[in-house]
């Protein structure tokens, strides 16, 4: 991104679309700056960034609006003959060191042209130009993200989002997603960079991504540390009937059980503060929150404590198993999906703080489909309790198991 388009970004109120005229339509080769337009997201854009996710399992359009209300986070939409094809976000996080690089999406007809590198790439150079003091980039993502995730108005094929985090040092690169009919075409690469270089622009102090990714996704990168998913089908319905005889038959057994405690705000921080907690129980000392990873800081629990999120844990002191979970969302087919981060590597800790979480879930009458993403040390005896012993189904697979990156907010990863 060049620097007087960087500044036109800057300038320009209300979102306005800050890119060139006159685009061209190309179906077969990858897309360069020229081909596609930018502008901050607005509340205006939610019609045409939710069609990005239409036929696909995702999160974004349930946070869409609380990201737009969120400091220090810009969302960049992308587009091509005014037809949305893709988004991303970054966050700046950890104490303003890194940049939470975040829902990366392109539109399924408009992937693999380039188009998400493009967009990340602009969104990073946002950051590094907003936020100078940010030197990392983090995010969760997957081995798609190399071949789409682009966002360009009228019909979106992508999305993706960065979130400043860690006090404004790191940019926290989240949802980045392509339609899958576009996947394959380079929107997702064009889309990151897109995101990236805004990044660097708007928040020039931001020196760090972070995000998280799928291990297919190796190019070197040094991994911080990795969660496995337990993807699982829940009868909401009979959710209480079924942890009483869950938690009936585990007392039976002899097996460990005592009521998980939910955590207060005070709690959460002396929690997750705590140096023992983050050096054996938190997977690279970092904290995973639906899809984002955040460094264990006041200014970070402060984000965190602001979203709708179920803190369990198995105990106040000496706290072996914590666990967050996000408010269950709507999928476009009409399931209601719950999210669960676990932390935490005893197995019967881990297992209440388990049926914990789903006790807390609202009487609901739609399918549940639980995410639940666990230490990979306990994910088969995690797996086999769940479908053996309470009898649960196990869901798609349409997420992927989490691996912690942390990279210099120069560096380009797709």
């Amino acid at each position: 991104m060049r620097s007087s388009a960087i500044h036109s970004y800057l300038r320009g109120p209300g979102g306005r679309l800050m890119g060139r005229p006159g685009v061209r339509s190309y179906t077969t080769r990858q897309y360069s700056e020229s081909d596609l337009e930018f502008c901050l997201a607005t509340e205006k854009d939610f019609r045409q960034v939710q069609s990005l996710y239409n036929d696909e399992t995702d999160y974004i359009p349930s946070v869409y609006h609380s990201w737009l209300r969120e400091r220090n986070r810009v969302i960049i939409l992308a587009k091509r003959q005014d037809q949305l094809i893709g988004l991303c976000s970054s966050h700046i996080v950890d104490d303003g060191q890194s940049a939470l690089m975040e829902g990366m999406k392109v539109a399924a007809s408009e992937r693999g042209k380039g188009a998400a590198r493009l967009i990340y790439r602009h969104v990073a150079e946002l950051v590094r130009a907003r936020y100078p003091e940010v030197k990392k980039q983090s995010f969760i993502t997957d081995p798609k993200l190399n071949r789409g995730g682009l966002c360009v108005l009228g019909k979106q094929i992508g999305l993706c989002s960065s979130h400043i985090v860690d006090d404004g040092q790191s940019a926290l690169m989240e949802g980045m997603k392509v339609a899958a009919s576009e996947r394959g075409k380079g929107a997702a690469r064009l889309i990151y960079r897109h995101v990236a270089e805004l990044v660097r622009a708007r928040y020039p102090e931001v020196k760090k991504q972070s995000f998280i990714t799928d291990p297919k996704l190796n190019r070197g990168l040094c991994v911080l540390g990795k969660q496995f998913l337990i993807s699982l089908q829940v009868p909401s319905i009979n959710v209480p009937t079924l942890i009483s005889e869950v938690i009936s038959n585990m007392k039976k057994r002899r097996d460990e059980y005592y009521e998980p405690i939910p955590l207060q705000p005070d709690d959460v921080r002396s929690i997750f503060l705590n140096r023992t907690v983050i050096d054996t129980l938190l997977p690279g000392g970092r904290i995973i929150q639906n899809g984002a990873v955040f460094k264990p800081l006041e200014s970070n629990l402060d984000i965190l404590l602001k979203r709708d999120i179920v803190w369990r844990a198995d105990r106040k002191d000496n706290t072996r198993a914590v666990s967050l979970g996000a408010a269950p969302f709507r999928d476009p087919m009409g399931n209601r999906v719950f999210m669960i981060d676990m932390f935490g590597e005893d197995l019967s800790a881990v297992k209440n703080v388990f049926l914990a979480q789903l006790q807390s879930l609202p009487p609901l009458q739609d399918n549940v489909i639980c995410l639940l993403f666990v230490n990979p040390s306990l994910s088969p005896q995690i797996s086999e309790f769940c479908i053996n012993e309470m009898g649960l189904e196990k869901g798609k697979q349409d997420w992927d198991d989490e691996y912690i990156i942390e990279i210099d907010i120069l560096q380009n990863v797709i």
